[in-house]
This record gives structure tokens, C-alpha cells and sequence, in this order.
């Protein structure tokens, strides 16, 4: 009966170590001292002030107004750093679609496009994204023809 018991919680012990790595939330690998991770490290904080509050209101420790003002102070200091967030990652996406103008080779003939459905980069001579397969609307459509059709002009 005893090795039933040793058995079934070395068992237990066995899965939880097994599942424990799987259940850890995956970070992102951000520059040390980057803008973006210091933001980050802000938003965690918010975080944690606003499950530190419910918590202190669950148990009554806080009543019901300050409960109210205080949670509506840190959800307005969360939407700031989430907006500034939003900011540098757009800012990323700009300069992402700048390197893929450069790596195209011919970034003199050929401009950089951002995908309104995904915002991934998007070489402007695409017809289709590469990243979710949207269509890509060219930016001017009477540019088709390039220096060809000005040739005839001359």
C-alpha cells in the first residue's frame, strides 16, 4: 500500500516537471537596454500593480471607490505603454520594409510597401503579400508603363 502511494506521487511529481517548461509564456528576446524592453518591463509592472489591487479589494483591503479610481489610473498607464508599444513596432515595420527595398538589390527602381492586412513588408512590385497572401494595390496606377511609355515622347 505505502509503494501505491510513493508511486502515485513520484508520478505526479514526474508530469508536473514535464509539463512545467510547456506552461512558462514565451518571451520575446529584446536588446538589453532597448526602448522596447524597457517598455516592456513597464507593462509588466502595470501588470502586476492591477492584479496586486484586485487582489487587495478581493480580500477587503480596499474599498470599493479607491478600488475604482486606482484601477482606472493603472488601466490608463497600461493603454499609454501599449500605445507607445504599437509605436516602435510600427516604427520596426517601417525600417523592415526599407531593408527588404535594400535587399531587393535595386532599391533605386523598386520602392518598399506596407501590407495593410498583416503590415509585413512588401516589395511594391508584388501583386500578392508574402506573408498573409493579400492582395497588394499599387500605389499609382498610372505608373504601369514606367520610362517606356515617356520614351515615346521624346
Amino acid at each position: 500500500m505505502m509503494a501505491l502511494v510513493v508511486g502515485g506521487v513520484l508520478a505526479v511529481v514526474c508530469v508536473v516537471l514535464l509539463v512545467l517548461p510547456f506552461r512558462r509564456r514565451a518571451t520575446v528576446l529584446l536588446p538589453e537596454g532597448s526602448p522596447a524592453q524597457a517598455l516592456e518591463r513597464q507593462r509588466e509592472a502595470a501588470y502586476e500593480e492591477v492584479r496586486t489591487l484586485n487582489q487587495d479589494y478581493l480580500l477587503g483591503d480596499v474599498p470599493q471607490e479607491q478600488y475604482e479610481a486606482r484601477l482606472q489610473v493603472y488601466r490608463l498607464r497600461a493603454a499609454r505603454l501599449l500605445q507607445q508599444l504599437d509605436d516602435l513596432q510600427e516604427l520596426d515595420r517601417q525600417w523592415e520594409a526599407r531593408i527588404a527595398t535594400f535587399r531587393a538589390g535595386d532599391g533605386a527602381t523598386t520602392t518598399a510597401v506596407i501590407c495593410q492586412e498583416c503590415g509585413g513588408a512588401v516589395s511594391s512590385r508584388d501583386v500578392q503579400c508574402p506573408h498573409c497572401g493579400s492582395a497588394i494595390a499599387p500605389a499609382d496606377p498610372t505608373d504601369r508603363g514606367g520610362p517606356a511609355g515617356k520614351e515615346g515622347n521624346a
